[in-house]
């Protein structure tokens, strides 16, 4: 569910030069302290986690892709006082991607009880607020690097669980767990895995290790990587303000120690929509939290190691969307519902002894805010495009259920169940209240049925 905004005032000292302060680190509040907790949402495989910034409680994506820490506002004047600031300009992922940031020291940035009390963060305003449209929650910023670079970092995806652990007192036997190397190009942590398929040449490829990344796997069109002859064209991802689009497909069999990763489906990027990605010598694609929510995980960025153990989503099958929806929260709105009330008579009999029942079930009106989920974008020759379906439409059911009773997940999960099964949905469109029927169409399935033909 969407939460409700509040007016956020941050008091943020702007740097009068572009160098960046000397960065003491993250510590313990109590020195002596091994390790601490830290409890996480999971939105879409992406993590977020409390984070105190000057004092004012955000929400912050927890991104190994970032090297910067990232602060997000809606209106520069309405979440911050900026004083002399000077603009950095920084590239995100897609070839729009470019954006002025404002370069802040001195700030105290607390995440349970590990505190940076001389943190640089760079301020940047998406007025579209594209984020929190996303993910249906709000998004107030970034942080990578900074959060693992101190620390050995658990993440517990099953129990939604991060533990920060002081590298000197880390006492865990990791015996049960695989173990490799964590390679650093810019800050940024790199897996060297064997990807196999007739359609890579290269024996190992450098994957960035990306939480920040919902998918399973997305690789680089390089002499060594040719995309597979079976694929579809589809939407990708978002960078902040792009789409990405490219091919999707599968491959045989992606290696991580000892296991096997089989068939997962692998995106390719349109080249000249990742100019930021093409211009890295060291990345061919990049493994995100599709599956990393499918092991334990242990990141030891002080000694350059990372250790995994699978958990209970192992097994689970590479699901993707067959409806041909992409979806984002985008307003609110007044939601009517009726609830049943169970009234204690006997509290009641001294002001009306007439009353003779015990109990009785009453109603009362509640109104409620939610906020409304919208067609952002229609993939073409999908389910959803043959219904006649429009960007812009909002939906209010789906198989007869109110989408605000629904999280996002749930949502995603129904529109990639499996290959004929039948969708109904209600939509709003311009006040116009539209009933469709849409058929789940699994792309693999047509694109190997169309290949024997």
């Amino acid at each position: 569910m969407l939460k409700k905004f509040t007016p956020i005032l941050i008091l943020l000292l702007v740097s009068a030069s572009f160098f960046a302060q000397p960065d003491p680190g993250f510590h313990f509040v109590n020195p002596n302290q091994r390790a601490i907790k830290i409890k996480f949402e999971q939105l879409n495989n992406l993590i977020i986690i409390p984070v105190e910034l000057n004092g004012v409680e955000l929400s912050f994506l927890l991104d190994t892709g970032v090297d910067k820490t990232l602060l997000i506002a809606l209106e520069a004047g309405e979440s911050m006082e900026l004083n002399k600031a000077n603009q950095v300009n920084i590239r995100g992922l897609g070839i729009d991607d470019n954006f002025v940031a404002y370069q802040s020291i001195e700030n105290t940035l607390q995440i349970g009880s590990a505190i940076h009390n001389n943190k640089d963060v760079y301020f940047i305003i998406d007025k579209d607020n594209k984020l929190t449209k996303r993910l249906g929650l709000p998004i107030n910023g970034i942080i990578g690097y900074d959060f693992f670079k101190d620390f050995i970092v658990r993440i517990d995806y099953k129990r939604n669980l991060i533990k920060l652990y002081n590298p000197e007192k880390f006492n865990r036997k990791l015996r049960s767990f695989e173990a490799l190397p964590l390679l650093f190009y810019k800050r940024k942590p790199y897996l060297n895995l064997k990807v196999k398929d007739s359609s890579i040449t290269k024996p190992n490829l450098n994957l960035l290790f990306d939480t920040g990344s919902g998918s399973s796997f997305w690789l680089l069109e390089k002499e060594y990587i040719q995309v597979p002859q079976l694929y579809f064209k589809d939407i990708l991802g978002y960078g902040f303000n792009s789409t990405i689009k490219g091919k999707r497909s599968r491959v045989q069999e992606v290696v991580l120690g000892k296991y096997r990763i089989n068939q997962p489906t692998v995106a390719y990027p349109n080249v000249d929509q990742i100019i930021q990605i093409e211009q890295n010598v060291m990345r061919d694609g990049t493994i995100g939290a599709e599956i990393l929510r499918r092991f334990k995980w242990f990141i030891d960025y002080p000694n350059k190691r990372i250790y995994f153990k699978s958990n209970s989503n192992y097994n689970e099958t590479f699901g993707y969307d067959m409806s041909g929806l992409v979806l984002e929260f985008d307003g609110i709105k007044m939601v009517k519902r009726i609830k049943s009330v169970k009234m204690n008579i006997e509290k009641y009999t001294q002001f009306n002894e007439e009353l003779n029942p015990k109990s009785r079930n009453d109603f009362i009106l509640s109104v409620e805010i939610q906020p409304k989920l919208i067609i952002s974008d229609i993939r073409l020759d999908s389910p959803a495009a043959d219904a006649s379906i429009k960007v812009g439409d909002e939906l209010i059911k789906i198989n007869s259920k109110e989408v605000y009773q629904l999280k996002l997940k749930q949502i995603q999960q129904i529109l990639s169940e499996e290959e004929g099964k039948k969708v109904k949905l209600e939509l709003n469109r311009k006040g116009k209240i539209l009933k469709k029927e849409i058929y789940l169409r699994d792309r693999f399935k047509d694109l190997i049925q169309n290949s024997k033909n």
